[in-house]
Formats: structure tokens, C-alpha cells, sequence
């Protein structure tokens, strides 16, 4: 699913809504494909302090922010089971 992409690109995320029981889609711009350098799970940068990650089928919203001089996720909040990923 996630081949098609590279980092740069820009998607749509959509998702079946833990919180209401619908389809919700998130845009943003590619950080990470999965299996490239290695790494797990497909990042979106939604806005500037928040990702969307798609790991195991399932789509996660996460805060970042600067602890020490270098980026970290401050929250992980579970959304709901992915429907799709498409190009924006």
C-alpha cells in the first residue's frame, strides 16, 4: 500500500474514526515509508508539531515537540483501523 510513496509526497489518510464510527481522512506531506533505511510505520506531517502514523493497520495521532534539543513524540493517541492511503 505504502509503495507508492516516497518521502515528500503529499496523501490523504483515511480511516475508520475510533471516536465516531466514521471515515475520517487527515493530509499532510510523507516523513517515512516503511522498509526504507530500515524503518517501521508511515508518517504523515499533518501540521508543525503533528504526525499521523499508520503501524500494524492502525492509525495514531502524535504530538511532537523538543525535549533537549531534539525532537520527541510527546503523545500517541490511537484514532481508528485504516481504510486507505492516497495521493493528495
Amino acid at each position: 500500500m505504502f509503495e507508492a510513496f516516497e518521502r515528500g509526497d503529499r496523501v490523504e489518510i483515511s480511516y475508520l474514526s475510533d471516536r465516531s464510527g466514521g471515515e475520517v481522512s487527515r493530509t499532510g506531506t510523507v516523513l517515512q515509508v516503511p522498509e526504507s533505511e530500515g524503518k517501521r510505520g508511515f508518517f504523515v506531517q499533518t501540521d508543525e508539531d503533528q504526525l499521523t502514523g499508520v503501524m500494524g493497520g492502525r492509525v495514531y495521532s502524535l504530538s511532537v515537540g523538543t525535549e533537549d534539543g531534539d525532537r520527541t513524540v510527546q503523545r500517541k493517541t490511537y484514532l481508528g483501523d485504516l481504510e486507505d492511503v492516497t495521493a493528495a
